[in-house]
């Protein structure tokens, strides 16, 4: 059972509600957008699917182990917002297309 806090003293419209384990932490190939799943070589489309690491340092440690990986970044995802997503940059490649995309912004 997952427990749902909210925070309190903002204005109704501005409420967010916040599940515990909401927040994933996952693998993602930048130029693919899919996600490591929990094989070693699967990949898939849908963040559902994904490995969770559960923290940012577990992912990183993953990618150093398994240098054959290329082209990823570490996203911490919020199923109940993907607008507050984050993406870190394991990789050259993907630091240039996140800094293009900010940019663009």
């Amino acid at each position: 059972m997952r427990h749902v806090t909210t925070l309190e003293k903002v204005p109704f419209w501005f409420q967010i509600k916040v599940e515990a384990n909401a927040m994933k932490v996952l693998i993602q190939n930048c130029v693919t957008k899919r996600f490591l799943g929990k094989g070693d070589e699967v990949w898939h489309e849908s963040a559902d699917q994904a490995r969770d690491f559960g923290s940012s340092p577990n992912a990183v440690a993953y990618y150093v182990s398994h240098r054959g990986l290329k082209d990823v970044q570490v996203v911490l995802h919020f199923d109940y917002d993907p607008r507050l997503n984050i993406h870190l940059s394991l990789s050259e490649s993907c630091r240039n297309k996140n800094k293009l995309a900010s940019e663009r912004r």
